[in-house]
């Protein structure tokens, strides 16, 4: 099914939208028949994928960076628009009013990665991708069209605006993960939750895409076990957008690691410091490293964050902007996995003032240790 063909309907168990009415949009392409191109891929594509934070972007991100070069061949472009982290960051940063605390800021600005979109838009290639999760963190959808068509990258080009979306309660305890382990931040997860709520409110924050693109131009996609293809973003990613291209083979090391609850229980306190984020993150690859190393021990705990109960009434919060999203984007299906409770082994509330053994706590620094003076020998 061709889910770029327009006044078509997509049914891939995943969402993706065509009006009946066509509705008018400055990214959407208006090219004549007379100037199809003769290629096997006949209508030039421009994917724009914008997250949301913690569906696997870093992953989506290397691939597609690891495979630049195969995909030119095939007339396809990951551009090098100002590449950080194999996404293009700088650009979802500097388009979203400025680089977050946390960030650390390049040199380039703003004209200097419309430059590099201005290369790509006249580099002849059928199909054009940009990812940032950044984009969904940090919405300016009306200035990153506005850039791609002064530009030129999005003239005479499909649209497609691609997110993942995750169940809510999952979704909180990754980012707090990320935010503890790589952002600075000090409070709890219950704290954590009430900021980021509207985060993954989904009915807000797809408006806002659905507004500038049309919500025909919106693929939606849901980032699961149950959802994704082998529990590999990659190749849902591929299928979802019609490229042409191989999947990666499945395992190896994750990108994106996270890190136990004793070890993220840790970093909090050393964020507590009076440093910048950056300085405080210094040391955030050796716990990473140190948690996959013992992830199957009892040296430090791993409890979820939040018990089952907690998880679905957290769930339940959510209720009626998944309702609306199904409607609108799934034929009314069911979004997520329900969470299932205990009553015999859920104890309601867990203390969230976590505390870390002694032991732990001396193991965890006795790494710290050990891995400062290897740097030094080195």
């Amino acid at each position: 099914m061709n889910l770029w063909r327009r006044g078509q309907k997509a049914s891939l168990g995943q969402g993706g939208n065509s009006c009946a009415k066509p509705c008018h949009h400055p990214t959407r392409s208006t090219r004549s028949a007379g100037n199809q191109h003769t290629r096997q891929h006949s209508m030039q594509k421009l994917i724009i994928h914008i997250g949301a934070p913690k569906t696997g972007s870093t992953a989506l991100q290397s691939f597609l960076y690891s495979r630049r070069k195969s995909l030119e061949v095939d007339s396809m472009l990951y551009p090098d628009v100002n590449l950080r982290g194999y996404g293009h960051h700088d650009l979802a940063f500097l388009l979203g009013g400025g680089y977050p605390s946390w960030a650390t800021k390049q040199d380039r600005g703003l004209g200097d990665l419309k430059k590099d979109l201005s290369q790509a838009a006249h580099s002849n290639h059928d199909t054009i991708i940009l990812s940032s999760e950044n984009f969904y963190l940090f919405p300016n959808p009306a200035a990153l069209a506005e850039i791609l068509e002064s530009t030129g990258i999005s003239r005479d080009r499909q649209t497609k605006i691609v997110v993942y979306i995750r169940r809510q309660a999952d979704a909180h305890m990754s980012w707090y993960n990320q935010i503890v382990k790589s952002q600075g931040y000090t409070g709890t997860i219950y704290q954590s939750i009430e900021e980021y709520y509207s985060l993954w409110d989904y009915a807000i924050q797809l408006e806002k895409w659905e507004h500038v693109f049309g919500k025909e131009n919106m693929l939606i996609r849901r980032y699961g076990i149950a959802t994704l293809p082998g529990n590999d973003i990659c190749a849902d990613f591929i299928r979802a957008t019609e490229l042409n291209i191989e999947p990666p083979d499945s395992g190896g090391t994750p990108t994106n690691p996270r890190i136990n609850r004793d070890l993220l229980e840790f970093q909090r306190l050393i964020n507590r410091l009076p440093l910048p984020a950056q300085d405080l993150r210094k040391m955030h690859k050796e716990l990473i490293e140190l948690s996959m190393l013992t992830q199957h021990s009892n040296i430090f705990s791993d409890e979820p964050l939040l018990n089952n109960d907690e998880q679905s009434r957290l769930q339940q919060r959510y209720s009626d902007c998944n309702a609306l999203i199904s409607s609108k984007y799934f034929a009314s299906q069911n979004l997520f996995d329900e969470i299932t409770t205990n009553s015999d082994t859920d104890e309601g509330v867990r203390d969230p003032n976590h505390q870390m053994s002694m032991e732990s706590l001396i193991t965890a620094v006795g790494w710290l240790l050990l891995k400062q003076q290897e740097k030094a020998i080195h």
